[in-house]
């Protein structure tokens, strides 16, 4: 679940991937149990080791910041 208190966080921290994959971020938003990602992307990467990224790296940054109880994935 995504805590109101860190989601702005979260949302800029996704954003940072995007961009350092050389996309184009265009909006971000969703609800405690998912989000939608709206982005412009280039071609030349695939959009499945795009969302991998995203997710793997995300999620990585949200359990060593120590956001939740447990394991967030």
């Amino acid at each position: 679940m995504i805590g109101k208190s860190w989601q702005s966080e979260l949302y800029q921290y996704i954003a940072g991937i995007v961009q350092n994959h050389i996309h184009t971020v265009l909006a971000i938003n969703g609800m405690p149990d998912y989000m939608h990602l709206f982005f412009g992307m280039r071609p030349t990467q695939s959009l499945s080791d795009l969302i991998q990224d995203i997710k793997g790296d995300s999620s990585k940054w949200v359990n060593q910041s120590q956001l939740t109880k447990g394991q967030f994935s």
